[in-house]
């Protein structure tokens, strides 16, 4: 649109204001989307075969990842998404949540309940709801409708960022659409299950500050704060089931179809790859989220900027620059975990913060035709593509040659174009 007003939910709303009669329903895609014809004509005979529903929420699938970011992403995404998408499917029934994209709307039922009022007061806070989703969804189920999320529709998919900065910048947009649902979640009419969804998205972003917080506590519980070496250890091998457990149920799972995965032994590798890299990569995402949150409460608009699809090679000083905070955490912690004034149980937290610049630049690596030949990281999605994935992939380099503008004086290349 020539003039992108309130972004996102502006243009459904704009095209709800002048198309929107037409239909009985919509279904919302994002710019890297893409569903199979098959999960098109399930949603909208879902939505036919009861009409109190007013949205369907699928649950996309990550493709198209030639960074190692991506395919860690994407591998964590197939192997662990679908129990989580049961758990909430299941737990939140007809008051399900929306994530903005890859769902079947009723068209009627959106323009009646779902227009977003502005926030009074000036960014992060006010202004144009960011995380507009969230606040849709609840707002449907307020008046009336019911909000699925469908897990077991396949043929929905997305892509995600190439790298680790471009996945920190995209975040910080995230933490201040969810902060701003602080000011919502008490809103009238607003159902328990919307309010804990609301809650929850909250509560990802302030996780990260609050672990901080925790870390420092931690950090004086050694032995001579009067804290056993075996209460630490039990400490540890709790928190550590915690986050193992959601893991462990993923990777069950997908060894009962290990055949889909390319067979057990590449599935098992790309399970503990994937386990050791997102262990690595939690202490930096802790800190800039931390780091996200406090600009937030500072009263620093993030902005909204586009996302990047492609990683662009990030230079030393910029790594350098973007993971300072890491870095100077990270350094601190290992003089004192050497010189004993640090529980050795934060080892793995500051190794992951020296390690940022090593990781944020590694990230980003496309592995190119390595990856058709080291069979690690793979899903189900890369091995047997549906048909419309590759229809899209041809597309997309047909529309990405054509839509490129010539430099002056230079003819289009249209030849281009017919060859890819």
């Amino acid at each position: 649109r020539s003039e992108n007003i309130d972004r996102k939910a502006g243009n459904v709303r704009q095209w709800c204001e002048l198309w929107g009669g037409a239909y009985d329903a919509m279904v919302v895609l994002d710019a890297d989307s893409v569903m199979t014809a098959a999960a098109v004509e399930a949603l909208a005979d879902r939505m036919a075969a009861d009409p109190a529903t007013g949205l369907i929420q699928t649950v996309p699938h990550l493709i198209n990842a030639p960074s190692l970011y991506g395919r860690l992403q994407a591998f964590a995404s197939a192997c662990y998404g679908p129990i989580f998408a049961r758990g909430m499917a299941f737990w939140s029934g007809a008051e399900g949540n929306f994530w903005g994209h890859n769902a079947i709307i009723r068209t009627r039922a959106f323009a009646r309940s779902a227009g977003l009022p502005r926030r009074p007061g000036r960014p992060p806070f006010g202004g144009t709801i960011i995380s507009h989703d969230f606040v849709e969804a609840a707002l449907l189920c307020r008046a009336g409708w019911r909000v699925r999320i469908a897990p077991d529709i396949a043929g929905s998919y997305e892509e995600c960022p190439p790298s680790l900065i471009d996945a920190v910048l995209r975040d910080r947009r995230w933490a201040q659409g969810n902060l701003q649902h602080i000011g919502l979640i008490g809103a009238a009419g607003f159902g328990l299950t919307s309010r804990f969804h609301l809650l929850q998205g909250i509560m990802s972003y302030l996780a990260a500050p609050i672990w901080c917080l925790f870390l420092l506590v931690g950090a004086m519980l050694h032995e001579g704060a009067g804290v056993s070496a075996d209460a630490m250890a039990w400490l540890f091998g709790a928190s550590l089931a915690v986050v193992l457990l959601p893991k462990i149920l993923g990777l069950i799972r997908a060894l009962c179809h290990a055949r889909d995965w390319g067979g057990p032994l590449p599935l098992l590798a790309s399970w503990l790859v994937e386990a050791v890299a997102a262990a690595m990569l939690a202490p930096v995402l802790m800190v800039q989220q931390t780091l996200a949150v406090g600009r937030i409460l500072g009263g620093i608009d993030g902005d909204w900027k586009p996302q990047r699809r492609v990683a662009e090679h990030a230079s030393l000083a910029t790594l350098l620059r973007f993971h300072s905070v890491e870095l100077a955490v990270g350094a601190l912690s290992s003089v004192a975990l050497a010189a004993g004034a640090l529980t050795v149980w934060l080892a793995p937290i500051a190794a992951g913060l020296v390690a940022s610049v090593g990781l944020s630049a590694v990230s980003g690596l496309g592995l190119g035709r390595l990856k058709r030949h080291i069979r690690l990281l793979h899903t189900p999605f890369d091995l047997e593509p549906a048909a419309e994935i590759r229809a899209a992939r041809r597309w997309a380099a047909v529309l990405g040659v054509l839509t490129r503008l010539p430099q002056r004086g230079e003819p289009p290349r249209l030849q281009t174009a017919r060859a890819a």
